[in-house]
């Protein structure tokens, strides 16, 4: 339902992002009101503080990118799998926020879509990444993906991981209608590049992991064992 009304007014303006995406946060706040979820950010003075870091979070329901948008102070560029893409309702979303698109199996476009990242980090655009790429109804952070810390590294630039908590219990994979519930959203101390090279991309990705894992309250889950059998 929250999706029409967005949709038709950011359409209003499509070329103006900025604009669309505080027509879309002022309204994600209103669903979370009405679906009775009680919303807490903690940190905001830190990412206020810190605009050149880009933003990391877990991401454990479709309920995430809406707690963003409601949550953040400013605008940012979500970094969205491609799939979203071919998604008729989602896709006029999200470019209209600004979104972009990567593409996840395909190596040549998927290194393409990564220089572009390294691109836009450089320029400084307020990129936000969703580390995990996916999610499960089973609790767990999942391994992160090192694009957001390459490009990071690349451009000299610190990321700020962010814990979100909540969102798993309140709209599960699966299913569609939330439940009533607290999210918590923390903003966690930035973890600055130490070098531009692979291995400052790896130590900053399992610092920010580590970092969002506690903040969130949930385990790490290994590499080679899926979200769904290790929580079973």
């Amino acid at each position: 339902m929250i999706g029409v009304p967005i949709w038709l007014a950011t359409t209003l303006r499509a070329t103006n992002t900025a604009r669309n995406w505080h027509i879309a946060s002022r309204a994600c706040r209103l669903f979370i009101k009405l679906a009775g979820i009680r919303l807490t950010v903690r940190g905001i003075e830190s990412c206020r503080a810190r605009p050149d870091a880009i933003l990391v979070a877990n991401h454990a329901s479709y309920l995430d990118g809406v707690v963003l948008l409601a949550a953040l102070p400013a605008p940012v560029c979500i970094v969205a799998k491609q799939e979203l893409s071919a998604n008729w309702i989602a896709r006029p979303f999200l470019q209209l926020i600004g979104a972009y698109f990567v593409e996840r199996h395909d190596y040549v476009r998927g290194i393409a879509a990564e220089h572009e990242l390294i691109v836009r980090a450089a320029a400084g655009a307020p990129l936000l990444f969703f580390a995990e790429r996916t999610f499960a109804r089973a609790a767990g952070v999942r391994p992160f993906r090192l694009g957001a810390f390459v490009a990071a590294c690349a451009a000299h630039r610190p990321v700020m991981p962010i814990a979100i908590a909540g969102t798993r219990a309140i709209l599960p994979d699966g299913q569609w209608l939330p439940r009533r519930g607290e999210i918590t959203v923390s903003l966690l101390d930035p973890i600055e590049a130490r070098g531009e090279d692979i291995g400052a991309a790896v130590e900053m990705r399992d610092s920010a992991r580590v970092a969002i894992a506690h903040g969130c309250g949930e385990p790490m889950l290994s590499m080679d064992v899926p979200a769904e059998r290790q929580a079973g």
